[in-house]
């Protein structure tokens, strides 16, 4: 245990001095295994590629026979890709570096103040030429001698530090000379961090040291190459095992390990995937080191002429080791690979070429001790028959052979492109692309397939849009040392460039390599999402569900694809995340809307400012609310939506669509036609849901209108529904655009289009006869003559009779001709109606008749299955003002702007209370504002005339009735004319 603890023969001083080395080797141990345990993570993060699209959910079928319209509304939602972000050049990584390595460089420094003669100024003269290796006239200091002042600052000062040490006062304790060299390093490194004149100087000292440090690294994995049998050795031949099989059992190890090591070589160089055991060549290295302790303890034999283990040899190897940890360290928190891949090399070769080499040292000296079973340990650093320096020399040939055979100038290239790569994050973390890009070219150059340079080279083509080479660089990095981000990066490339097999091909190679990457799981499940493969893309994602990094991700691109495939399941541990995540929650919406299913949820916010994801988020929300009663989240989100003009117009879209289902069809109508305006794509799509809306209120003149807007916008299918609309607008233009359409190129829209121009250029009934029932009902339709009976009996099938029978009782009522309308619909109800919407419609027709039909006092029956919500509420003004419940009646009509134009019954009710109240003016605004909006409405124009006559309004009356002429009958014409001029009589004889 003495061996162990070698420590306690130490001064209390140097105890001190090797605790607190120790330490700071203990920082630099922890720099090296984080660094290289996270790998190349510590430099690159994953960052999400956002994509919004857009799902069509169908709210309305608006049956307009013969025609049949679905109104659409879009529900947003968004799939994350990842990808590699950019390198973040972490200076931290660096400084940590340059610290522990300038600290490691004074021990060395004060230590080479006790040397003989010979080797401190060989020391000396090393020192001059890192100096000069640092460029420290870069800095630019003072900007004085074009910056050689801080040369010729360091060089004086150490030097005259370290002669005045070891000439003058050589009574000085060692922590004192280091304390004074460090307290110089402070003092030019204060003049440096406020004197020097480019940006960040620290990182170039980090950057031109490398190259030094790396070749100290070098000598010190040839140090303690050997280690590991030398630990053998002293297990085997210690106290307690002595024994005969000593020997046998030394060298079985000894070729078992170098076996091992050789099988990691082949692994590295990709001959083979497996090792013996599963043991990377810096754990080697580290194991090596960590033993070599007690080693070079042991060997102080050998080096006892120039310095003493206690304590000058102890801190020399703890401090080589501070610089061989910190530089790797450096090396992994880099992903500086060239540079690693030299130092992997270098722990191999030294591995197998001195470990061969102390295995002839070991038979050379002491074979016959070992056969006995004598305890080697205790001498094997005092050879008989090979000299120490024989066993030296021989490692350091045989790992010249390897090198060689391996092609030395690869490692002196490859370690020139770590040097490179090194310059090349120092300007671009200065932001100086050009040099930064240069030095990284010169890296590929070195090291044609290292990742570190080809990454970077990428990643800048990435930003100035050069895809091509962008994709060379990422491939090259798949030649020797691939990474996830590389295989991803390459693959999105590919994905933005539309190469679906390209992009899924790359993903698949590299999960291979990375089966447990969940960011190439959550891409190739959202590329598969893109193909249509729903099932495979929903398999992938929930893979990838299952790693950390990807759990959010995954589940809000699972949630996108489940809307995209339309599947009702639910996923499990859902609620773990939709608390915590919009995108999750507004894509989870999206898959509600398109299984028609309502969220419990109320409208919750992020904060108060408006995002792409908050808005989407609102409108999602207000479209799945737009068959529930709940209104209460409104105004909440019109407050919001305020804050983005550009936002705001898709959330007033949707609280639209949400006014017209719920009956407030003038409001809707309203925000619709203020937010009609826009780029194109926008345009087309407001002015085509007006369209339906105006088609579904019975304006086909005015829908026609919207949907001519809406085709100059591009909006798909636009100028079909626009034929429609003319054609149920009895429009002599219909037949015109009919015909344009039968000339189209898609094949159900031209014959829809040949049968319809058919019809409407037909106009002998006796050629109708030919018809099928079908196209004899549509002549009915959009004929405004009256068929002979001998056309109507010709229909075979009831229900397309039923439909005949019943168009022309609705246009009876529409020109308050009730009794005739009845006439027709006790025809239908002869009838054997098999359709349940003709069943509904008749009911509805019969209803209305009968409130103008019915004599007073007589209860009218009704069914409230077949009341539609306008008829509804007719029917409920209807009882409120029987009831006389004045509460009930305003909070119905009291706001006479917000009533639906289009119900004309409603209207014409509402009208006729406020005159019966004496609310003129509520008479008025009522009427007028339902003409306005609904102008082709011949009902609602013949009572604004009534109206006009009642309260005096001569003038407007006139008018109207001139507006009039020509649109009804002469017959009706006339009547009404007279009826107006006896209630203008009447308003001059009696007043209001």
């Amino acid at each position: 245990m003495s061996d162990l603890k070698f420590w306690n023969e130490f001064t209390k001083e140097h105890k001190y001095l090797f605790g607190i080395l120790a330490a700071i080797f203990g920082i630099s141990f922890v720099y090296l295994i984080g660094y290289w345990a996270l790998g190349i993570h510590s430099l690159i993060e994953w960052e999400s590629y956002f994509y919004s699209d857009t799902l069509q959910t169908t709210l309305q079928q608006i049956n307009s026979y013969p025609f049949s319209l679905s109104v659409e509304a879009e529900s947003i939602l968004f799939t994350e890709f990842l990808g590699g972000a950019d390198f973040v050049i972490q200076p931290i990584i660096g400084y940590l570096y340059l610290s522990l390595l300038v600290v490691a460089l004074m021990v060395l420094f004060a230590i080479s103040t006790y040397l003989s003669k010979f080797w401190y100024f060989t020391v000396m003269g090393l020192f001059i030429v890192l100096i000069i290796f640092l460029k420290l006239d870069i800095l630019l200091l003072f900007n004085l001698f074009e910056g050689k002042i801080l040369v010729i600052l360091a060089l004086i000062g150490y030097l005259s530090l370290s002669y005045y040490f070891y000439s003058f006062r050589t009574d000085i304790a060692l922590h004192k000379r280091i304390m004074a060299f460090l307290g110089f390093s402070g003092i030019l490194a204060v003049l440096i961090f406020f004197y020097a004149e480019v940006n960040h100087p620290f990182m170039y000292l980090v950057s031109y040291s490398f190259p030094v440090a790396l070749i100290l690294t070098l000598v010190v994995i040839l140090m303690v190459a050997h280690e590991v049998l030398a630990a053998f050795m002293i297990l085997l031949t210690n106290q307690k095992t002595n024994s005969t099989s000593n020997g046998r059992h030394f060298f079985l190890i000894s070729i078992i390990y170098i076996v091992n090591v050789v099988f990691i070589f082949l692994k590295e160089i990709k001959v083979i995937d497996f090792s013996v055991i599963p043991v990377s060549a810096i754990l080697l290295f580290v194991i090596s080191y960590l033993l070599g302790i007690w080693g070079f303890k042991k060997r102080e034999s050998q080096y006892e002429y120039l310095i003493p283990f206690k304590p000058l040899g102890s801190l020399f190897y703890i401090a080589s080791g501070i610089i061989a940890f910190s530089t790797i360290g450096y090396l992994a928190g880099t992903s500086n690979d060239p540079g690693f891949e030299v130092v992997e090399n270098a722990v191999i070769y030294s591995q197998i070429a001195f470990n061969v080499a102390f295995i002839f040292y070991i038979a050379s000296n002491f074979l016959n001790p070992l056969l006995q079973g004598m305890q080697v340990h205790l001498i094997m650093y005092k050879p008989q028959t090979m000299p120490f320096f024989t066993f030296r020399f021989a490692g350091v040939i045989i790992f010249l052979a390897f090198v060689f055979a391996d092609n030395w100038e690869i490692s002196v290239k490859q370690g020139s492109s770590a040097y490179f790569n090194s310059l090349g994050d120092l300007y671009l973390y200065n932001n100086e692309e050009v040099p930064a890009l240069g030095y990284y070219s010169k890296g590929k150059v070195y090291s044609g397939n290292n990742h570190r340079s080809n990454y970077a080279l990428a990643k800048i083509a990435e930003k100035n849009l050069k895809a091509d080479d962008a994709i060379a660089a990422y491939q090259r990095t798949q030649l020797f040392h691939p990474s996830e981000f590389s295989y991803i990066n390459l693959s999105n490339i590919y994905f933005n460039q539309k190469y679906f097999f390209e992009a899924l091909f790359q993903l698949k190679q590299g999960l291979v390599q990375y089966p447990k990457s969940g960011p190439m799981l959550n891409n190739i499940g959202l590329l598969y999402a893109q193909a249509g493969t729903y099932d495979s893309a929903i398999h992938y994602l929930n893979e990838a569900r299952q790693y950390r990094v990807t759990e959010t991700i995954s589940t809000n691109n699972l949630l996108a694809v489940m809307s995209m495939a339309e599947v009702s399941s639910e996923i499990e541990d859902l609620e773990l995340n939709l608390d915590k995540d919009y995108t999750i929650k507004t894509n989870n919406l999206a898959r509600l809307n398109q299984i028609h299913q309502i969220t419990p949820d109320p409208l919750t916010l992020m904060d108060t400012s408006m995002t792409q994801i908050s808005h989407a988020y609102i409108y999602n929300y207000l479209i799945n609310k737009l068959f529930d009663i709940d209104t209460s989240s409104f105004a909440l989100a019109r407050e919001m939506a305020a804050q983005n003009s550009f936002f705001s117009r898709r959330v007033d879209l949707a609280l639209a669509l949400n006014y017209y289902y719920k009956g407030k069809v003038g409001e809707a109508i309203n925000i619709l036609k203020n937010i009609r305006y826009g780029e194109p794509k926008w345009a087309g799509m407001v002015n085509d849901i007006l369209g339906k809306w105006y088609l579904d209120q019975g304006d086909p003149l005015l829908a026609a209108s919207y949907f001519s807007t809406a085709k100059q916008n591009y909006m798909p299918d636009a100028e079909l529904y626009e034929a429609m609309a003319l054609t149920k607008a009895y429009s002599p233009e219909a037949i015109v655009l009919w015909d344009t359409l039968s000339h189209r190129n898609n094949k159900k829209t031209s014959e829809i289009a040949s049968k319809m121009k058919l019809i409407l250029q037909t106009e002998d009934q006796k050629a109708v006869l030919a018809f099928e029932d079908a196209e004899k009902f549509q002549w009915i339709m959009f004929h405004k003559q009256i068929p002979n009976q001998e056309l109507i009996n010709s229909i075979q099938s009831d229900d397309y009779k039923a439909m005949a029978l019943l168009f022309f009782a609705n246009q009876f009522y529409e020109n308050e001709n009730f009794t005739e309308a009845n006439e027709f619909l006790k025809r239908v109800e002869t009838l054997k109606i098999t359709q349940e919407l003709t069943k509904k419609n008749l009911a509805m027709a019969k209803l209305k008749v009968n409130f103008y039909t019915a004599k007073e006092g007589e209860e009218i029956e009704i069914d409230p299955a077949s009341l539609d919500y306008d008829l509804r509420s007719f029917v409920s003004l209807r009882a409120f003002i029987s009831a006389g419940d004045s509460v009930s009646i305003d909070r119905l009509i009291g706001k006479p702007y917000q009533l639906n134009p289009f119900n004309e019954e409603l209207i014409i009710e509402a009208t006729a209370y406020f005159e019966s109240v004496n609310q003129w003016m509520k008479a008025y605004e009522t009427i007028q504002q339902a003409v306005i909006k609904n102008p082709n409405s011949i009902r609602l124009q013949k009572t604004y005339i009534r109206h006009c006559g009642k309260s005096g309004s001569s003038t407007f009356g006139y008018v109207a009735l001139e507006d009039l002429l020509g649109k009804i009958s002469e017959k009706d014409y006339t009547e009404l004319y007279n009826e107006f001029e006896a209630l203008l009589q009447n308003w001059e004889t009696n007043g209001l």
